[in-house]
């Protein structure tokens, strides 16, 4: 059985507090959390992030 999450960066937004949110799914569900709790849970946001073209 595989246990690998998928994991796919929706939007990133800044709220007024400075707060980084990022939206995400999550096996198909969707789900927001706050940059610090996303990287606690899942490592970096860089290592989500896809290269744009070259």
């Amino acid at each position: 059985m595989n246990k690998e999450k998928r994991i796919e960066i929706l939007r990133l937004k800044a709220k007024q507090s400075g707060k980084l949110m990022i939206s995400f799914l999550l096996d198909g569900k969707k789900m927001e959390l706050e940059n610090l709790e996303f990287e606690k849970r899942f490592g970096e946001l860089n290592d989500y992030k896809r290269e744009k073209g070259s």
